[in-house]
């Protein structure tokens, strides 16, 4: 009986040693083999879905495709500057999850417009985003326009690190230099609110260096502030037209790759993920 009562008790301990083997085993085939907290949602970065997928949908860039093939003679007949080749964009400015177009166009052979749209989910269609802008051309109000002119012209477009700003910077130069800084927010409903227009406008001729804010005139350290501020609010190049060191923000193009693209990239760009948001 001795005999039978040591076996008995070997067993248990056996089967005891067992069972926690297998507890053990079971804990550590539970992780997920990721950095990831257990029970956590991976963190989504960018506008690229955890599943691959663009923000977009097929349909939006669909709309997309059509602006651009629409729009293809005029954007193609913008060639007279350094950086023009880049003259489509796609950036969500809004943050809304799906970007906007922006590219540059021309209908005549001295004169280019920035136009922007965005997708209207309920019109199921590209709508252009009409913003207020005081172009030095045309006589008045109107696009941010480029021009081929002797004393040569440059611009730089560029979203804030501040959600949905967005920034039209843009130089002329001749006997005088005027250089212009405009300030948007771009609303969740897509449209594109100017906050400000800081100008400089120095004059070769005799060394006068006045500011203005919104066509009034204004102290040099009031008017060079709203400089300074959108230099410090950079966020992302998104096109430019060439490199001045007059206005210090160009700085930023010789360390910032510009999101614009040529107009067979935006094609192809388009294509890629219509393919893939199908």
């Amino acid at each position: 009986m001795r005999r039978g009562d040591d076996l008995h008790r070997l067993r248990k301990i056996c089967f005891a040693l067992m069972m926690a083997a297998i507890l053990v085993l079971g804990v550590g085939c539970s992780g997920t083999g990721s950095d990831e907290p257990a029970g956590e949602e991976p963190e989504i970065h960018g506008d690229v879905e955890q599943s691959g997928q663009p923000a977009g949908d097929a349909s939006a860039y669909s709309a997309y495709r059509d602006v651009l093939l629409g729009n293809e003679n005029e954007i193609r007949a913008y060639d007279w500057q350094l950086d023009t080749d880049k003259r489509v964009a796609f950036i969500d400015i809004n943050e809304d999850g799906t970007e906007e177009l922006l590219f540059m166009s021309s209908k005549d052979e001295s004169l280019a417009d920035l136009h922007i749209y965005r997708y209207d989910a309920d019109q199921q269609e590209a709508v252009e985003i009409y913003y207020e802008y005081e172009t030095r051309f045309r006589d008045g109000r109107g696009y941010m326009t480029d021009a081929a002119v002797a004393g040569g012209s440059k611009f730089m477009v560029f979203k804030g690190t501040e959600p949905g700003t967005l920034y039209m910077a843009f130089l002329i130069t001749d006997e005088t230099a005027y250089s212009d800084m405009t300030e948007y927010t771009c609303t969740p409903d897509g449209q594109m609110i100017k906050n400000w227009t800081a100008t400089n406008k120095y004059s070769y001729y005799d060394e006068s260096d006045v500011y203005y804010l919104n066509n009034e005139e204004v102290s040099e350290e009031e008017g060079s502030s709203y400089f300074v501020q959108a230099k410090k609010n950079y966020g992302k190049l998104i096109m430019f037209s060439g490199y001045t060191d007059i206005m210090s923000v160009f700085e930023n193009v010789k360390s910032d790759s510009p999101a614009a693209m040529s107009f067979d990239e935006a094609i192809n760009w388009l294509d890629d993920r219509i393919n893939i948001a199908e």
